[in-house]
């Protein structure tokens, strides 16, 4: 009988311990911290799915964006392209390229139009993504591009990327300064924002076009918030800083460290340097490690 009631107590205690672990799990998964990092993660994501969009437009109609030539006398030239080359039927590519004196510009207008347009990604988008190039002298375009209320799958997406080139060490590495800022509100009011400045140095495939030779290292700071009130600042760490092939079309590997709020510290790990779409996120512990949580989150891309 006694065998009986320790066996009982036994199996009451092992049940308690496990409904205990599973809670603090949970707990954890929905902590404002960990929903912080997964929103960070996803307006990131979008971002990187926008530029790659624009990148690919770039690609199509490099003869455009070549180095302007200026006519003596200042003279002005304006040359207009209604696409035919396009990634989807269904979008309306305009693109406007104009000199004057010793400046030129470029706008490019990607056009999902208002009714919705099914993309080659399985992705429905509506809206617009305009970017305006000015040339720089040193031998780039600078950029400004906006999110024009682009809706996604029903989500909307609004916001602003900037980049300005340049050319840094002594082997001349390109180099680009980022700034980005995106929201994207919800059909019940809530809204989470996110905004970044980045530096984006091509490590690997200067003087080259071929995608799998080309990989960036990006460094810099991000912040965010939410309708919820909560708030947060990262950094992307030094010793470990975000690696991006031009071929992936996410980073490989890296390590941001964020700041939230609460007080509490999220270690957001991309990775070994493959292309596996998979990212961690990680809480500290206390002294003796009790309370550390890991959890992985899948990303999309393009």
């Amino acid at each position: 009988m006694k065998k009986i009631k320790i066996l009982f107590v036994a199996l009451i205690l092992g049940v308690g311990i496990f409904t205990f672990c599973k809670t603090q799990e949970n707990r954890s998964i929905g902590s404002p911290e960990i929903q912080a990092a997964k929103d960070a993660i996803q307006l990131e994501n979008t971002v990187a799915e926008i530029k790659g969009i624009i990148s690919d437009y770039q690609r199509m109609y490099a003869d455009v964006f070549v180095a302007p030539v200026f006519k003596t006398g200042g003279a002005e030239s304006l040359t207009r392209i209604i696409g035919t080359k396009r990634k989807d039927s269904c979008v309306n590519i305009i693109i406007e390229k104009m000199t004057v004196d010793d400046s030129a510009t470029i706008k490019l207008s990607i056009d999902y139009g208002a009714f919705g347009c099914k993309c080659s990604d399985g992705k429905t988008r509506k809206g617009s993504i305009v970017s305006l190039y000015s040339w720089m002298k040193v031998g780039g375009w600078s950029k400004e591009s906006t999110i024009d209320n682009l809706i996604v799958n029903g989500e909307i997406q609004a916001g602003t990327i900037s980049s300005s080139f340049g050319l840094v060490g002594p082997d001349k590495h390109h180099n680009r300064i980022e700034k980005t800022t995106m929201r994207i509100p919800a059909k019940d009011g809530t809204w989470k924002e996110w905004s970044a400045i980045r530096n984006r140095e091509m490590i690997e495939g200067n003087g080259t076009k071929d995608l799998n030779k080309i990989i960036f290292k990006i460094t810099g700071t991000s912040k965010g918030s939410n309708s919820a009130g909560f708030s947060y600042s990262s950094k992307i760490q030094e010793n470990n800083p975000l690696i991006k092939p031009a071929s992936c079309t996410t980073f490989t590997k890296g390590t941001l460290v964020m700041t939230n709020s609460n007080g509490k510290i999220v270690t957001i790990d991309y990775g070994d340097g493959t292309c596996k779409k998979v990212v961690t996120i990680k809480t500290q512990g206390d002294k003796n490690g009790k309370g550390a949580f890991a959890t992985s989150v899948k990303l999309g891309g393009k």
